[in-house]
């Protein structure tokens, strides 16, 4: 059998007691090898953190970077923004990525109230499309003592109709010296339609919320002079009226057009108006008398435009349709934007247009006219 474990060793201990000189305590605590670890522990928490610190600081050197850029890209605008990353379109349900666009097409986008496809020079009023009276209406009041032309009431027009006008009548005194043109009617409220709807023969006054007139960019004059053609009547028309072939020549150059011509009635049911004429700006003007169109069909012929497909250019009374990737030099693109269902539509501005402007039709979306050059 094996001896057992004694755990007290006589002999051993004999030993230790007949030894000589006391026995030397070991040292507590680390010993130099312990030491060593420790500072190389330290030295390398400390390398760790400065490495932290660093990235830390270049982290924020970094975000500090992109902030300023992000700002500066910011007030730059849209028009500041390289040609490349604009005028870019998504691929379709399918997958498959359009054809890239020319570079003479790139286009910024402009979002725009939907609603406000009630507003612009270009909007259509008639018996179909009511006017939408907006919040609040800027109007201009016609100067009743312009020496010019004549007023027999406190009339108001829109801005730009008004100062239009003003040039055109400046013009034509300037090239006859005539000073008898009348203005009869200009900008009417709904109340105001409502009397003339009232007292009105049948076909010269449209129901209220219907009447041009309500848009402030619509007129009616004449040319009064009593002594012409030994006094027969006061008031001409122009056609009757010698000196007014100047007006009748130059309206459409400062954006006007006769609204009602005598052979549009059935398009637009009212009977032949020599004195009605609405302004729906330049080119436009100068573009639907060329086709010969009443407004009706004006709009309806500008909604087949659009700007990724058939464009209509004008330059100096040269009209061209196509979809050309190179575009003229000079003059005017003309095209038109669907509105959208939702709250804002976009609408595609090209980059290098000189100056733009959007109006709505009061039918279905937006005319864009960009001036080229």
């Amino acid at each position: 059998m094996p001896t057992p474990h004694n755990p007290y060793d006589k002999d051993k201990m004999v030993r230790m007691l007949n030894s000589t000189g006391p026995r030397k305590a070991k040292p507590k605590g680390r010993t130099v090898d312990s030491y060593s670890a420790v500072a190389t522990h330290q030295r390398r928490q400390r390398a760790d953190m400065k490495i932290g610190v660093i990235i830390l600081a270049a982290v924020i050197v970094l975000l500090v970077v992109i902030s300023v850029i992000v700002i500066v890209s910011r007030a730059a605008g849209v028009g500041d923004t390289p040609a490349d990353t604009l005028g870019t379109r998504d691929a379709d349900e399918t997958g498959r990525q359009p054809e890239p666009i020319p570079e003479g097409m790139q286009y910024f986008p402009v979002e725009v109230l939907t609603e406000t496809m009630h507003e612009g020079n270009l909007i259509l009023v008639n018996y179909d499309y009511a006017y939408t009276f907006p919040a609040s209406t800027v109007l201009l009041s016609v100067n009743r003592n312009k020496s010019q032309y004549i007023t027999w009431d406190d009339f108001e027009l829109e801005e730009t109709t008004l100062n239009a006008f003003n040039a055109l009548i400046d013009a034509f005194y300037a090239e006859t010296r005539c000073a008898k043109v009348l203005m009869n009617s200009a900008y009417r409220s709904f109340e105001d339609q409502i009397e003339i709807y009232k007292s009105s023969s049948a076909g010269f006054a449209t129901e209220p919320g219907h009447s041009e007139h309500h848009t402030g960019m619509a007129l009616d004059i004449q040319i009064y002079d009593p002594k012409y053609r030994g006094g027969e009547k006061k008031a001409w028309y122009f056609h009757e009226y010698d000196k007014a072939q100047f007006l009748v020549d130059h309206f459409a150059d400062y954006g006007f057009i006769l609204r009602y011509p005598e052979d549009k009635i059935p398009l637009t049911r009212i009977e032949f108006e020599s004195w009605h004429y609405r302004y729906i700006g330049t080119p436009h003007a100068a573009i639907c008398d060329a086709r010969h169109e009443c407004l009706e069909e004006y709009i309806e012929y500008l909604e087949t435009l659009s700007f990724d497909g058939m464009r209509l250019y004008y330059n100096d009374g040269t009209m061209t349709e196509g979809a050309f990737e190179e575009l003229p030099d000079t003059g005017y693109m003309i095209y038109f934007v669907p509105a959208s269902e939702g709250e804002y539509t976009e609408i595609p501005i090209l980059m290098n247009a000189r100056s733009y402007s959007i109006s709505g039709d009061n039918v279905g979306g937006f005319v864009v006219t960009v001036r080229l050059g």
